[in-house]
């Protein structure tokens, strides 16, 4: 039985014919195997058993949801059946609305009467068939949308007939006869020219004419009057051509479904490397998972039952043998079946060299789904975590766990979670599980032992072997040998096929005597050798990495590296080449354990004077080395963190001298790291010495310093490294920081959150910020008036001035030209904000918060490339009328505010998608929403709205919709 990727399901020859042959061909084209099935299902046959492996055996269902959809029984239980097997689904909309589909209204609602007055199949059936297009109508994808089409049809038709002169009841009568087939053939055509064109339909105009003459032709002929060519001149200007509503209705779905293809092939060509890589898992899954309470099947999770108790598990084994890849691989086999869920990768790791918060924040934003305000202390976050997620049926993933107390702040017990709640632990040690208090049948484990010989012989060819057919003779029993040699352990085998990859039989002879013994002796001469052939770049971004970057998204070192003439894409594509790097589904780099041992390793083997390491990465070797008068000049990256799992007596203090001779210092990361030298003489000295402080740094972090600090208790007009990209002060209340650059300096990130913040009034003081993209100085409290000097950044897209002391916002019509994003959150004394309609290129604005602010500026309708705007928590009663020029706005957000009335600036916003006016308890009366095409979320808790009116029942397109009750008295009609 073939295994096809994706699943089309469709309705009759008028989609197969277009749209489904469209997107089978395009699908191909990206060596994607599709199933489309060629025969018609006859009203009332079952599908077949062939159908249904198609769809448990597919990766993704595509259902294209037309018109008539719904009158097909056979297309229904596809649909139902791809529901209950648990697919991944992404529906396409082709001339029906996603509400339509959803509440079965127009031809769904016909369909189905139909369905039951044939009483061909049984009422839970049919139930079955509404709750599967209930859940799927629910996903986004691609709209070809109909609601203008018919009206801009009609006037074309109307001013052909006008040009032939016949009377009113002929025109009336013409038009009520050929309309509907007139639409029909109008679509047809135009939809098989535009598909005979395939992509080029979307970018060139040409093809777009083309198609757009032959939905007129075809629509005139059926009324008969296409002899005369003024005729159809005459319609296709009152359609408006390329820029008519009818062209705009009929292109947008194409302009969608072109980047669904990209993004569907891009997603199943990664999907299916990442599964051709696993080897041997798939013996392990379906026990593990049926351990778990669900049964696999045909490759298929589903669930036996309703699940009421929670588990806790542990996937435990020795290093390199594939614990995380079981792991994760089962996680995302069974994670829809759960509320929500989390995979929290290398516990271990993380909790020592970034905080148990960092992995608190990502639990708790993974389980809300985002949209939750981070923690800062391990404490709040054990509580949040305890009292969120009571009800929610959760799976959680807790990678690489060496200590309970570990576990504790993130998931210590699993009645912090609902019923049905599974926790999943992998760790090298098999009782890491035995603090946890629930019933023994409540309680599991797997150990992962190593590979049997045919999956670690299979595994070893992906790596040593370019091609299948490239193994020569009498290798066969050599590399069963080899792979016996390492234990058959995975990662092992992995790196040792990399490294054989290409080498002479000799050497391949010799690996199994060089390969016998422990795991760090089998490995480390591999390492080494390949490590050796690297380039030079290459060597230091993978040294960079096993010393500082693990788990950090790669863009940001990507500013060091290039400022270095790294080459960083070059460099991190031959790590991976080789599996010395991988990169997570964050986009944050990630190493095994071993290979950053080896890093860190080679970093102090490698130094020409063991005294001097280029990287410093541990607190007590950090104070060791620093103390030294006369071994710091070799020192090329150093990041300074107290080990928060030590004694709190371990001493996180330096002294500013210790940095004076870092000549050659490219990475300074400081976090939570005082720095001594408050004495008069200190504070001559350092000023005196600022131009060899700091030359060639790229990269600066210092968080969290609390006391008054002396290395850069200067203007930073003084900092001279000429090549700094990233300078991040944040939580360092007592640094005293000057946005004075007088002098060009690349600098394109600049955060100093909480700050003391000294900011200059005349532009040429900032003139050198002339690169800078990202200003972030919330909680500046010292912060009280935006200067022309800040305003003057021309090249800013991103200003957060949260938390500060501003009272007006002071902008001109030469103001921050690039500025995208501006938000000023909990500024309490802020009471004016009238001139931000200078600022042209605003998309996001959020003024949450602001408890003093009761107005916006009049003419709030320049602001015409405003997509979301934030209010909640502010006096503002009422919403200008020039809001009803914000033809770009798609998220309102006014919680908490002083609104009295439904804004009725608002009612024919187009693009807008999402409304919140939660606890609006001023806001009376009705809703009126008939104007909002686009709408699809609407909170209205907490208000005195007692009714919601929207213009037909087949345009209320709405996914969340949040109504105080019927004891209200409120209704929606």
């Amino acid at each position: 039985m073939v295994r096809y990727q994706v699943f089309l399901s469709f309705r009759g020859p008028e989609t197969r014919e277009n749209l489904a042959q469209y997107l089978y061909d395009q699908l191909r084209r990206f060596g994607v195997e599709a199933f489309l099935d060629r025969e018609e299902i006859r009203d009332g046959d079952c599908i077949s058993r062939k159908i249904e492996e198609a769809i448990e055996r597919s990766d993704v269902c595509v259902p294209i949801f037309s018109q008539d959809f719904a009158s097909s029984a056979a297309c229904l239980m596809e649909v139902a059946h791809m529901v209950k097997s648990g697919k991944k689904i992404l529906p396409i909309f082709f001339f029906v609305k996603p509400c339509d589909v959803r509440y079965r209204r127009g031809t769904y609602r016909e369909s189905f009467k139909i369905h039951r007055a044939k009483k061909y199949h049984s009422e839970l059936i049919i139930r079955e068939w509404e709750y599967a297009l209930e859940k799927i109508a629910g996903f986004k994808g691609p709209e070809f949308k109909q609601a203008d089409l018919k009206a801009a049809l009609r006037a074309a038709l109307e001013a052909a007939l006008g040009e032939i002169g016949h009377g009113l009841e002929f025109k009336k009568a013409a038009l009520g006869a050929a309309l509907e087939s007139a639409l029909e053939a109008a679509l047809q055509a135009a939809l098989q020219t535009a598909l005979d064109g395939q992509t080029d339909v979307i970018r060139g105009l040409e093809s777009k004419k083309a198609a757009l003459e032959a939905a007129l032709k075809a629509a005139l002929g059926e009324i008969g009057v296409i002899k005369r060519p003024e005729f159809k001149e005459a319609a296709l200007e009152e359609m408006g051509g390329t820029k008519g509503r009818f062209y705009n209705d009929l292109f947008s779905g194409f302009r969608g479904l072109e980047d669904f293809i990209s993004r569907l092939g891009n997603f199943l060509m990664d999907k299916k490397e990442k599964t051709n890589n696993l080897v041997g898992v798939d013996r392990h899954v379906p026990k593990l998972v049926r351990t778990l309470g669900f049964d696999y099947q045909d490759g298929r999770v589903v669930q036996k039952q309703e699940m009421n108790g929670r588990m806790v598990f542990v996937v435990w084994g020795m290093p390199g043998v594939g614990k995380t890849t079981l792991a994760k691989e089962v996680y995302y086999n069974i994670r829809h079946l759960f509320g929500c869920s989390s995979f929290l990768e290398n516990v271990h790791y993380k909790t020592i060299h970034e905080g148990v918060v960092s992995l608190q924040n990502k639990l708790i934003h993974d389980l809300r789904g985002g949209g939750c305000q981070e923690v800062k202390y391990p404490e709040n976050g054990t509580t949040k975590i305890k009292h969120l997620f009571q009800r929610e049926r959760v799976l959680i993933v807790l990678d690489n766990v060496e200590k309970q107390e570990e576990i504790k702040p993130l998931a210590e017990e699993v009645t912090w979670f609902g019923p049905g709640s599974i926790i999943i632990l992998t760790s090298r040690r098999r009782d890491i599980i035995t603090h946890y208090k629930v019933p023994e049948d409540s309680k599991g484990e797997h150990q992962v032992s190593s590979m049997d010989e045919d999956d670690a012989l299979e595994l070893f060819y992906k790596h040593a072997i370019i091609k299948p057919d490239d193994l020569p003779q009498n290798y066969n029993d050599l590399s069963r040998k080899i792979t016996s040699a390492v234990g058959r352990l995975p990662f092992a085998i992995v790196i040792v096929g990399d490294y054989l990859r290409g080498k002479d039989k000799k050497i391949w002879e010799e690996a199994p005597g060089r390969l016998k013994g422990e795991l760090e002796e089998q490995v480390v001469p591999l390492f080494k050798e390949s490590y050796d052939h690297l380039r030079k770049n290459t060597r230091e971004i993978f040294l960079d990495v096993a010393c500082f970057f693990i788990g950090v998204k790669q863009r940001n070192p990507h500013y060091m590296w290039n400022a270095q003439g790294r080459q960083p894409y070059t460099s991190v594509d031959e790590l991976q080449n080789i599996s010395f790097l991988k990169i997570g589904e964050e986009n944050e780099f990630w190493m095994h354990n071993q290979l950053q041992i080896f890093g860190r390793e080679t970093v102090n083997k490698n130094c020409e004077d063991p005294r001097e390491p280029s990287r410093l990465w541990d607190f007590k070797d950090v104070q060791t080395t620093l103390r030294k008068k006369q071994v710091k000049e070799k020192v090329k990256a150093l990041r300074v963190t107290p080990d928060r799992n030590r004694d709190s007596q371990v001493n996180s203090r330096l002294h500013w001298k210790s940095f004076l001779n870092l000549e050659q210092l490219t990475f300074l990361h400081l976090d939570g790291v005082e720095i001594e030298g408050n004495c008069e003489d200190d504070i001559v000295d350092i000023r005196g010495n600022t131009e060899d402080v700091l030359l060639d740094l790229v990269w600066l972090d210092w968080h969290g310093c609390r006391e008054k600090s002396q290395l850069f208790a200067l203007s930073m007009e003084n900092l001279k490294a000429k090549v700094l990209k990233v300078l991040n002060a944040k939580d360092c209340p007592s640094i005293f920081a000057s946005l004075k650059f007088p002098d060009p300096v690349p600098l394109e990130r600049l955060i100093l959150e909480g700050c003391l913040l000294e900011i200059p009034t005349d532009p040429r003081l900032t003139s050198g910020l002339v690169n800078l993209v990202t200003l972030n100085m919330k909680g500046c409290t010292y912060f009280k008036y935006l200067t022309q000097a800040l305003c003057s950044l021309k090249a800013l897209k991103e200003l957060f001035i949260d938390g500060t002391k501003i009272k007006k916002l002071e902008f001109n019509e030469r103001s921050l030209p690039s500025l995208e994003i501006l938000s000023a959150c909990e500024c309490e004394d802020l009471v004016d904000v009238n001139s931000i309609t200078f600022l042209k290129t605003l998309q996001k604005l959020s003024l949450r918060s602001c408890k003093n602010l009761k107005q916006l500026p009049a003419f709030l309708g320049l602001l015409t490339k405003l997509q979301e705007m934030d209010l909640s928590h502010t006096l503002i009663g009422e919403l200008p009328p020039s809001v009803d020029k914000l033809d770009n706005l798609q998220v309102l957000k006014m919680v908490r505010t002083s609104l009295i009335g439904f804004p009725k600036a608002i009612k024919n916003l187009k693009k807008l998608e999402e409304l919140d006016f939660t606890q609006c308890v001023r806001m009376r009366g009705e809703c009126i929403i008939t104007g909002l095409d686009s709408l699809r979320i609407l909170r209205l808790k907490g208000t005195g709205i007692f009714r919601v009116l929207f213009r037909d029942i087949g345009n209320f397109c709405l996914h969340i919709l949040e109504f105080d009750n019927s004891d209200n008295g409120q209704t929606a009609s």
